[in-house]
């Protein structure tokens, strides 16, 4: 898919910083670019990202794209009622992966994100070993 041919049917919008309320946290971030219809199409959220597909850094970059969705709708620059489409683009290895989400969607899918942000006492056993606080925690 070439980016220059969608310009006629797309706003696209590079590299432009948001500031949002996601639940009861501020956050910003700066999604790569943003394509919003100029007719009946579906928003589209890009990001490019470098180097190797794994199944763990796929997750946390759908999480960030669901984000960037949630953001659209909440600033009210995409209806509820609409989908968006969400494009992870490899650049190395010269693929697109794509997801179609809607606002229930983010809602459903960000919302234990953000609960588990607002409850630091749950522990999390994954993190462990990782976690500079081993030989203090009450775990």
């Amino acid at each position: 898919m070439r980016l220059k041919g969608l310009a006629f049917e797309f706003d696209m919008i590079p590299e432009k910083p948001l500031k949002f309320k996601f639940f009861n946290f501020m956050i910003s971030g700066i999604p790569d670019l943003i394509l919003m219809p100029k007719a009946n199409q579906i928003a589209q959220i890009w990001d490019f990202k470098t180097g190797r597909i794994t199944q763990e850094n796929l997750a946390h970059y759908w999480v960030q794209l669901k984000i960037y969705a949630y953001v659209l709708y909440e600033l009210n620059r995409i209806p509820l009622s609409s989908e968006i489409n969400l494009k992870l683009v490899f650049v190395d290895q010269k693929q697109i992966l794509s997801e179609t989400v809607n606002h229930q969607q983010c809602l459903s899918d960000l919302f234990p994100l953000w609960r588990s942000q607002n409850e630091p006492w749950t522990i999390n056993s994954d993190h462990c070993t990782q976690c500079p606080y081993g030989d203090i925690c009450p775990r």
